[in-house]
């Protein structure tokens, strides 16, 4: 993992949406470089989507559509990801208890 901060990662919206395992996603931000990528993304599109939403033209009415599902589908691999950390935890001696799933 690198020692880069996890400058365009915002822990307060990542935790907004996944409440219940903030803490497994700050642990599997430190070990996993993927799992930081796809959170990474997810705060930058979720961050631009806000931004766009004050625009009200038809080009960017299509183009916030398109963010929102993309908000969406990171969403959905985070949580993936997050079940398949379960997965693991379970079959490790370093830490057999389950996460709370929402």
């Amino acid at each position: 993992m690198s020692e880069v901060e996890h400058s365009e990662i915002d822990f307060a919206l990542i935790g907004t949406r996944f409440p219940k395992q903030f803490d497994r996603i700050q642990h599997l931000m430190q070990f996993n470089q993927d799992f930081e990528s796809v959170c990474e993304e997810y705060c930058i599109a979720y961050k631009t989507m806000r931004r766009m939403e004050s625009n009200t033209s038809e080009k960017w009415k299509i183009e916030l559509a398109e963010y929102r599902e993309l908000i969406q589908e990171l969403g959905a691999e985070i949580a993936e990801m997050l079940l398949q950390g379960e997965s693991f935890a379970r079959n490790s001696r370093l830490n057999p208890e389950p996460f709370d799933r929402e």
